[in-house]
């Protein structure tokens, strides 16, 4: 562990200590970094919370107010964690701070757990929250902020791969995303430009991935990392679940379109990413592994 990590485990333990009025610092047990570029720290405190720290610049205020109302909805939903911080967040030396009830149990893994089964627990799931979301939170239509993400991603792509073809010895890893991406760039056009522009919208999870589902005692489905809610359409949740898992299941054109054109759209900002800082790490390198066999996969 690095003298920072040691240093936010003291800050993490010196916050909980002020605002619970404790009488010596808690002993906090450090388990996860987030699997991208380091933005959020983790911590287990007790038996039934987790702590999550991020930093200011990996999370806007209008993202954690969505979050904090969407969890305070959504309280008396079976596998939604239950929040012990106001609204929206604790600010503390230079992180926003979250503290959640912790979910028995293990991500979801589906490259080693059945995907049917715990496919139709985590969709019941999804329908469960954007139910209550629309019913108390409103409902709207408008431009899709998926949509248009989708499209700025597809319009940028030929540049980074014209980028990319200039380097002279990138990682493994990159090359194989580069030629993967390459493969796909004129499909990603087209389908980002047939998708509806505009359609209904509500507060939604915004990034409901495989890994993001907690699978409990008997089965049990719950839900985690609300730091990502926004208003969207409903089904960006669904065809966020589904770009992450081995193969397609049933679902409607629409969902399918968005679930294709996500994974390519996270896979080109995996390259932008890379060409503009040319890093790397354990954890990125297996999400855009993962990321490139998704894909072959989908044929």
């Amino acid at each position: 562990m690095s003298l920072a990590d040691n240093s936010l485990n003291f800050i993490a333990g010196k916050l909980l200590a002020s605002k619970f009025q404790l009488p010596q610092i808690p002993v906090l047990q450090p388990i996860a970094s987030d699997d991208s570029l380091g933005g959020s720290f983790l911590w287990r405190w007790g038996t039934d919370r987790v702590l999550r720290a991020t930093s200011f610049q990996k999370v806007r205020n209008e993202c954690l107010n969505l979050s904090w109302d969407l969890l305070h909805v959504c309280q008396n939903i079976c596998g939604i964690p239950r929040k012990a911080h106001p609204r929206p967040a604790w600010e503390f030396e230079g992180y926003h701070w979250t503290l959640l009830d912790w979910l028995p149990g293990e991500p979801w893994n589906p490259w080693e757990q059945n995907v049917s089964n715990f496919f139709e627990n985590a969709t019941a799931l999804l329908g469960m929250i954007h139910e209550r979301s629309r019913s108390t939170l409103g409902a709207t239509t408008g431009p899709l902020p998926c949509v248009i993400r989708r499209r700025e991603l597809a319009a940028s792509l030929p540049g980074w791969l014209g980028r990319f073809q200039l380097e002279r010895e990138p990682p493994e890893v990159v090359t194989k995303l580069a030629a993967c991406l390459e493969n796909r760039v004129n499909e990603f056009t087209r389908l980002a430009g047939i998708l509806p522009g505009s359609g209904p919208l509500i507060v939604v999870h915004g990034d409901a991935r495989p890994s993001n589902f907690i699978v409990g005692p008997r089965n049990a489905m719950g839900l985690t990392d609300f730091n990502n809610c926004r208003v969207d359409h409903p089904t960006s949740d669904l065809a966020r679940l589904l770009s992450g898992l081995p193969g397609i299941p049933g679902a409607d054109a629409l969902t399918v379109d968005l679930a294709r054109t996500n994974r390519w759209g996270s896979m080109a900002q995996w390259l932008d990413q890379w060409l503009e800082w040319r890093w790397m790490n354990k954890p990125i390198e297996k999400r855009i592994n993962e990321l490139v066999k998704l894909d072959w996969l989908d044929k």
